[in-house]
């Protein structure tokens, strides 16, 4: 269902215009049949990725505004968790949605933390929050439960340009 796509995107974040090129801090490596955009326009270092042809599916990550620690991480991420679940409870459009949830360690070459996975008709919606040591990265995709695998490849072969 469309809505319910667009809705939980929408509900997480200020989606931002991108248009520019993969640039920016990250060194990010896809999947040939996936798109990579980064835009720091509106002053936020924001990175979209698309794979060729599919519709509803979205990988976003932006760097996180506020400086934290990444012990926290787990703690942030099950807050969002909650409040995403409680969302989806008292929003028609988002009542298909299962929302139990579980924190689970997001590993990767460069950067490690956290996320979480909601499973609606559609496929699924994953929030995490990731660190190199150095910010905290978050971000969630949306999409078919089988796209997730290249999501997650996307996210754990991140590293910093240069």
């Amino acid at each position: 269902m469309k809505t319910t796509h667009t809705l939980i995107i929408a509900l997480l974040f200020n989606i931002v215009a991108v248009s520019a090129k993969a640039e920016g801090p990250l060194h990010v490596t896809a999947p040939p049949d996936w798109s990579v955009k980064y835009d720091d326009s509106k002053g936020i270092q924001f990175y979209s990725a698309k794979k060729t042809g599919a519709k509803n599916l979205v990988l976003m990550f932006s760097r996180w505004p506020a400086s934290n620690d990444p012990k926290q991480i787990p703690v942030f991420i099950d807050q969002m968790g909650k409040a995403f679940a409680e969302q989806a409870k008292n929003t028609p459009e988002l009542k298909g949605i299962d929302t139990t949830y579980t924190v689970e360690p997001l590993k990767g070459d460069s950067f490690s933390g956290s996320m979480i996975r909601f499973k609606f008709q559609e496929g699924i919606q994953t929030m995490f929050m990731i660190s190199n040591g150095d910010g905290i990265w978050n971000g969630q995709y949306t999409g078919p439960e089988s796209d997730w695998k290249d999501a997650l490849k996307i996210l754990t072969t991140l590293k910093i340009q240069g």
